[in-house]
């Protein structure tokens, strides 16, 4: 039972495009190709056409990672 959650954690990360390394920074957000879109509240949203890739402290506030869903990985 144990090993299916494990398959079944891993498929979706993989569906989910999931890198296994967390995009934590500005720098790291700029180098996958992405964005910073400030946060003010928590309600910050990608554009039309991106994915959130990432939360990135930023300020008192945070921001997140945008980049086109279209960027070759």
């Amino acid at each position: 039972m144990r090993w299916r959650f494990i398959v079944l954690l891993g498929v979706s990360l993989v569906a989910c495009g999931g890198s296994g390394k967390p995009i934590d920074t500005q720098e790291e957000c700029q180098a996958a190709g992405g964005r910073v879109v400030p946060a003010p509240g928590g309600s910050a949203m990608c554009a039309a056409g991106e994915e959130k890739i990432g939360n990135i402290p930023f300020g008192i506030e945070g921001a997140i990672c945008c980049r086109p869903k279209t960027f070759a990985r």
